[in-house]
């Protein structure tokens, strides 16, 4: 927005203040100005009337009308200068336009939610799709000063949480699980308490997609391939899901609807952990082993990675997790401050100790230099150690294959969990379904009988109708027809006496020649 646009704002918030010292006690003159004051920002002063223009709505930054109450509303709301009077004018037709704003917007953020797309999703909203990015920020200056939070103010929340979380994903990708700063960790918290502002916006769908996405990358949480498990913790997988789950308190807001999921996805990725380990250890395949829970050179880091053709096997995220990740989700004994019950994912702490103990004695014992005391005298210790360890060995694959078994049939558990609850959640839809059939049938029954009573009133008052017509036209016929009879009758009688006297006139002219032609014969 421009300084002059907002210059502008501030000389009519100027004028307004004038005017309300002017005639402070007058109700007249003040109803006059704000009625004055809605019509030249609304075209109205009927708020429960009141309609957007479409250009508010969807080209909202581009709006002379939008502009022009945000900049009154920005001015107005100084601290150092506000005038309450003024904001008061404009707040019902503003209840309004921002209801109806936020509507439409979120119908539209809808739409991308469906499609399950984060770059989408992040086109939409950084302006590369739309006016997303600016009008955001104009709403956050907005509803930060306001001391009414209308119901744009939801979009700016909204705008501001996608906002952070893009910036999040970009930050954990430069970082790395290894390099996670303290402000990218605090970004992550930041985030979750942004979305945990409200029971109000919980409820909202849109908010519950819009998480779900964020952290799981799909609109719900689902059981991955082993390509996606064998670097599910890199920089550009899920490595950020967990970090906006650090972020959450015990017993915070919305917790409890995504807690399970990710669970689910802790599962997934400890099991395939679990199995690959399990697999190089019956193979006894120590060297694949000891490379697998080692953490990966620099050079093998997701950000200076050569180029490969993709037919060279991945590194694992094995030690990755243990020793960056897992501290950010597993609490020490006696920490209030973190969950009762643990993720998965803890286990592997415990599981690369084991590990690490068991590929010591491996090296140890296929080292090629003889010690002096091992020469000198024979140790009856150290073979009661060997023999431990090799006990020990045993007791860490059997110890595998029960915590394989346990993640498997806990995921297993989850899963089924989910289908209970997609078949009930299906049932529950089709039952609605065939309420909702059932009631529109009815519906349409009784409006078809109130449609056949309407017809058949209708029928019989038509009948009436005609029959009235009818009647009328017939008294209508029958007096024209006597009226004709009457005129017929006069006319006859008229042309009788006229018949008649031309009958006797005849005689007369007949009985004249009669009488001269007798004439002319008598003289001849």
């Amino acid at each position: 927005m421009s300084p002059a646009v907002l210059a502008r704002a501030a000389d009519v918030v100027a004028l307004w203040r004038e005017l309300g010292a002017q005639a402070p006690a007058s109700a007249h003159a003040q109803t006059a100005a704000e009625t004055t004051l809605q019509q030249f920002v609304f075209q109205t002063t009927n708020a429960s009337a009141y309609e957007a223009p479409p250009a508010v709505l969807y080209a909202t930054t581009e709006a002379k009308d939008f502009l022009v109450l945000a900049a009154l509303l920005l001015e107005a709301s100084q601290p150092q200068a506000p005038e309450p009077t003024l904001l008061a004018a404009l707040q019902p037709l503003t209840w309004a336009l921002s209801g109806q704003l936020w509507t439409a917007r979120r119908d539209a953020l809808q739409e991308v939610l469906i499609a399950g797309d984060l770059g989408l999703l992040e086109a939409f909203v950084d302006g590369t799709l739309g006016d997303f990015g600016v009008l955001g920020g104009m709403l956050t200056a907005l509803c930060r000063t306001s001391p009414v939070q209308f119901g744009m103010c939801h979009l700016a929340t909204y705008v501001r949480f996608l906002d952070g979380f893009f910036l999040l994903r970009r930050r954990v990708a430069v970082e790395g699980a290894a390099g996670l700063q303290p402000a990218t960790l605090a970004l992550g918290r930041e985030l979750v308490q942004l979305f945990s502002t409200s029971h109000a916006m919980l409820l909202d769908p849109l908010w519950y997609r819009t998480m779900a996405l964020a952290l799981f990358q799909a609109p719900f949480a689902e059981v991955l391939p082993e390509s996606r498990l064998t670097r599910a913790l890199a920089p550009d997988a899920f490595l950020s899901t967990f970090v906006l789950y650090a972020g959450f308190t015990p017993g915070a807001l919305g917790l409890d609807r995504f807690e399970p999921l990710v669970r689910l996805l802790s599962d997934q990725i400890t099991a395939f952990h679990y199995r690959e380990i399990l697999a190089l250890a019956t193979a006894q395949d120590w060297a694949a082993l000891d490379a697998y829970v080692r953490l990966p050179a620099f050079a093998e880091l997701a950000l200076v990675a050569p180029i490969s053709n993709g037919t060279a096997p991945a590194a694992s995220d094995f030690a990755t997790i243990v020793q960056h990740v897992a501290p950010l989700l597993c609490s020490e004994d006696g920490d209030p401050t973190r969950r009762s019950s643990q993720l998965s994912l803890c286990r592997l702490g415990e599981l690369h100790v084991g590990l690490q103990a068991m590929l010591r004695f491996e090296r140890e014992r296929r080292l090629d230099v003889v010690r002096l005391d091992d020469v000198l005298e024979v140790d009856v210790r150290r073979k009661l150690d060997v023999i431990d360890q090799e006990k020990k060995q045993f007791e860490v694959l059997a110890t595998l294959q029960e915590v394989a078994n346990r993640v498997s049939a806990a995921i297993a558990s989850s899963l089924a969990t989910l289908q209970r609850e997609i078949r009930a959640s299906t049932a529950s839809v089709l039952a609605s379904i065939d309420a909702t059939r059932a009631e529109l049938r009815e519906t349409i029954g009784t409006v078809g009988r109130q449609l056949q009573d309407d017809i058949r009133a209708g029928t019989t008052q038509l009948y009436n109708e005609i029959g009235r017509q009818a009647s009328a036209i017939r008294a209508d016929v029958a007096e024209s027809s006597r009226r004709l009879e009457t005129r017929l009758d006069d006319t006859g009688r008229a042309i009788l006496g006229s018949i008649e006297q031309s009958k006797q006139e005849l005689k007369y002219q007949i009985g004249a020649e009669a009488q001269r032609t007798r004439e002319l014969v008598e003289q001849k």
